[in-house]
C-alpha cells in the first residue's frame, strides 16, 4: 500500500517535470536571430505585417508569437474603428462620447502594456501565453 502511493507521487512529480519542460523546449533550443526579430516585430502593432508577409521560415516559435501579435493588432484596429463608429454615432451627445474615448484610451493602454511583456517574454525565448485572451484566436496561421 505504501509502494503505490510512493510509486503514485513519483508518477506525479515526473509527470510535472515533463509538463513544465516541454512548455520551455523552445527556450533551451539555440534561437538565431530572424526569429527573434520576428518574435519582436510580432507585437509591434502594425508593423506585425512584416514578419506576416516576410517571413519563410515559421517554426513554432514564430508561428505562435506571430498568431499572438496579430490577434492584438486586429483587437487593437477592432478597439479603434468601435470607437470611431460609435463617436460618429453619438457625436450630438459629449458625454456618451467622452465616455468612449476613454474606455478605448485605457483598453489600448492595456493592450500595449500586454504588448511590451509579450515581447519581453519573447525574447527570453518563451512562449507566454497572454492571460485573458490567449486561448482565443482572431486569425491563425497553418
Amino acid at each position: 500500500m505504501a509502494k503505490r502511493k510512493v510509486a503514485k507521487r513519483t508518477t506525479r512529480k515526473i509527470r510535472a517535470t515533463k509538463r513544465a519542460s516541454s512548455r520551455k523546449k523552445v527556450a533551451s533550443k539555440r534561437l538565431d536571430g530572424e526569429e527573434l526579430l520576428t518574435a519582436v516585430f510580432s507585437y509591434l502593432s502594425v508593423l506585425v505585417l512584416i514578419p506576416f508577409v516576410g517571413v519563410r521560415k515559421r517554426n513554432r516559435f514564430v508561428k505562435f508569437h506571430l498568431e499572438q501579435g496579430i490577434n492584438i493588432f486586429l483587437l487593437e484596429v477592432i478597439i479603434i474603428l468601435a470607437t470611431w463608429i460609435l463617436n460618429i454615432l453619438l457625436a450630438p451627445a459629449f458625454f456618451i462620447g467622452a465616455i468612449t474615448l476613454f474606455v478605448a484610451w485605457i483598453l489600448l493602454l492595456v493592450l500595449g502594456i500586454i504588448s511590451i511583456i509579450a515581447l519581453i517574454q519573447a525574447l527570453k525565448g518563451k512562449l507566454w501565453k497572454i492571460p485573458l485572451f490567449g486561448d482565443v484566436k482572431i486569425f491563425s496561421l497553418k
